[in-house]
């Protein structure tokens, strides 16, 4: 019976969580970012050190894992 119930919790969650999500994962996204471009192109090389805004210098595995955690406490209203 408690068995049951907790696994009907996590698939509601699981279901809320893929229903709030279905728009950001189906839509797809393109950013025009031209002022951003012009506005870099204007830094001196030591302002393009201290504001760096090249996403090739993301490291992406810890993003995505802030990004993750970040969704379970914001967007899912989980600690």
């Amino acid at each position: 019976e408690k068995d049951t119930q907790k696994v009907m919790k996590i698939q509601n969650l699981f279901f809320d969580a893929t229903k709030r999500m279905e728009f950001f994962e189906l839509g797809s996204w393109k950013f025009v970012n031209n002022k951003m471009l012009g506005l870099l192109k204007t830094l001196s090389p030591e302002e393009q050190i201290e504001f760096d805004c090249d996403i090739n210098n993301i490291h992406w595995p810890i993003y995505l894992m802030n990004y993750a955690t970040g969704l379970q406490i914001y967007a899912l209203a989980q600690d």
